[in-house]
């Protein structure tokens, strides 16, 4: 239920995920999959620290999984950033929303 929601989140929120939703879909799942269970009084380090994490996690899945580079490219120059950004703000507002 979790994971539908975010990808709905993110969906909403961005044509670019929406026009790559198969590759968007799957790499918001392990994005999920890769923050925190529980949010807690976050500073701006600390998104930053989040979001290097999420990038790492997310960029070796892509070069493993992907041989294309221009595949590769779009994905980790384009895509990613986008599902960071987002994947991150539902994560703190779902705090906000829960209380």
């Amino acid at each position: 239920m979790e994971t539908m929601n975010l990808r709905d989140f993110c969906f909403e929120r961005s044509f670019l995920l929406r026009r790559s939703r198969r590759h968007a879909g799957r790499l918001i799942e392990l994005a999920i999959r890769s923050l925190p269970e529980n949010t807690w009084a976050v500073s701006e380090e600390t998104k930053l620290l989040l979001s290097f994490n999420l990038m790492s996690i997310l960029e070796r899945d892509v070069r493993i999984r992907y041989g294309n580079p221009l595949v590769i490219l779009i994905l980790l120059k384009i895509i990613i950033p986008i599902i960071i950004q987002l994947v991150i703000q539902w994560w703190l507002n779902k705090e906000k929303d829960e209380n």
